[in-house]
């Protein structure tokens, strides 16, 4: 037995070691002795990319580069850290929702006005009807729709109303089946001109303009009925 652990050799893996007392140093030997390809990354600080992080923040075409997602990121973060949005709720009650409540009453008071003896509550075109292609209707397809809805909007936004808020949205949805079945007995009547008006103004209920900025799923808001 002796002279069998006499002639069993032992293998050791002897490391290099790093000199001097240097923490940094000592780190940075290391990683270059266990991975040799972390040489290859040289990471540097936040103001020698700046510069490039600026050039980031300008590149793309605006209203297309999801600038709404990160609205609402930074929204939420600023209320998650502080527990409350200080600035956002005044905002939306005492600027947003009051600009939204008189801007759709005059919306659908001057559509109404300008209807004139064509303005009927039902959805189907009488004899009376016209077809207005300029105008508000150049900017959406059903302005006084998109007034009743903004003032919907704009009143639950004053009284903080989650409950009209909600009224609301089912409104919406109402309204948009309401003007799909409208625009088809338009097709019947006025055929491919409305069909033209539909590709020239292709907002229903929200300007495209508005739609622009709103996430890609709400394209679906000016697909045709």
């Amino acid at each position: 037995d002796k002279d069998d652990n006499e002639n069993s050799t032992t293998t050791t893996t002897t490391f290099p070691r790093a000199r001097g007392g240097d923490l940094s140093r000592n780190a940075a030997f290391w990683r270059q002795w266990t991975a040799p390809e972390w040489t290859e990354f040289e990471p540097t600080s936040m103001l020698d990319n700046w510069k490039a992080i600026r050039d980031n923040v300008l590149q793309g075409t605006k209203g297309q580069r999801g600038e709404l997602y990160v609205i609402c990121q930074f929204v939420l973060l600023v209320g998650i850290a502080t527990g409350s949005l200080p600035l956002l709720l005044p905002l939306l009650r005492l600027v947003v929702g009051p600009t939204l409540f008189l801007g759709g009453l005059a919306t659908c008071w001057l559509v109404a006005t300008r209807l004139g003896k064509a303005l009927s509550p039902w959805p189907v075109p009488t004899d009376n009807s016209i077809l207005f292609t300029d105008g508000f209707y150049g900017v959406v397809r059903h302005p006084i729709y998109s007034g009743l809805l903004a003032t919907c909007l704009g009143l639950s936004l004053v009284t903080e109303s989650m409950y009209r808020l909600l009224l609301t949205a089912v409104l919406y949805y109402v309204l948009d089946l309401k003007s799909s079945f409208e625009e088809k007995s338009l097709l019947d009547k006025y055929g491919v001109v409305y069909e033209d008006y539909q590709t020239t103004v292709s907002g229903k209920l929200v300007p495209q303009r508005v739609l622009d900025y709103l996430p890609p799923w709400t394209s679906n808001e000016s697909v045709e009925g």
